[in-house]
């Protein structure tokens, strides 16, 4: 279990993790829905298949990620995705033809590469992932592939406006299992959020995990 971002509101509840539809909430946020996620037709930045093809013809056909490559992947003014006041945007990662077992890392352009992973490649499997990516200063995220080779699929989704309803903070991770028990069928295991690693222990709404 990761943690990315938090995201600020009043008086709402994060819904809780079963198979059940969560309950309509019973108080509106302060902030609007726009404050917060603005859904984009989806449209692919990014396609290192020779098939690929992209929105606006960047990023496609160039090959897959070798092992420790960085792909620089400019994320705004692309896709129904504005130049400016992007504070952070969804994507869609998809990998195939990994040569290995891999991971792929997504952050922010100009910052440290986190310890933690996005999507987790597998030879002769096709996997996907939405993420929720902090951009760049540049409106660029990074994408790191860490072993062997993969091609990498990258489309967008929506994007967070800059506003004090998000707040990204540096991906850690909270929740490891392989070192301990794994958990057994119909399980639950509570989580510490508020107050760890980085997130306030108060006024947080929900958090991107």
């Amino acid at each position: 279990m990761l943690v990315g971002a938090v995201l600020w509101t009043t008086m709402v509840a994060a819904p809780p993790a079963d198979a059940a539809p969560p309950p309509a909430p019973s108080v509106v946020p302060t902030s609007s829905l726009a404050d917060r996620y603005v859904p984009v037709t989806p449209a692919r930045l990014m396609d290192t298949r020779t098939i690929g093809v992209t929105v606006d013809h960047q990023d496609e056909a160039g090959g897959p990620l070798g092992a420790g490559t960085v792909h620089e992947l400019t994320v705004v003014d692309r896709g129904g995705v504005p130049a400016t006041g992007v504070a952070a945007v969804a994507l869609q990662l998809t990998s195939t033809g990994a040569t290995q077992r891999t991971w792929i890392t997504a952050y922010p352009h100009g910052e440290t590469l986190p310890g933690t992973s996005n999507l987790n490649p597998e030879p002769f499997q096709v996997r996907s992932n939405l993420v929720i990516v902090p951009v760049g200063a540049d409106g660029k995220v990074d994408l790191r592939n860490a072993l062997g080779s993969v091609h990498l699929i990258v489309d967008v989704q929506g994007w967070i406006p800059t506003s004090d309803a998000f707040t990204p903070v540096v991906p850690t991770r909270l929740l490891d299992t392989r070192s301990t028990v794994a958990l057994t069928a119909g399980a639950t295991v509570d989580v510490e959020i508020g107050g760890v690693a980085g997130v306030p222990a108060l006024g947080v709404g929900a958090v991107v995990i």
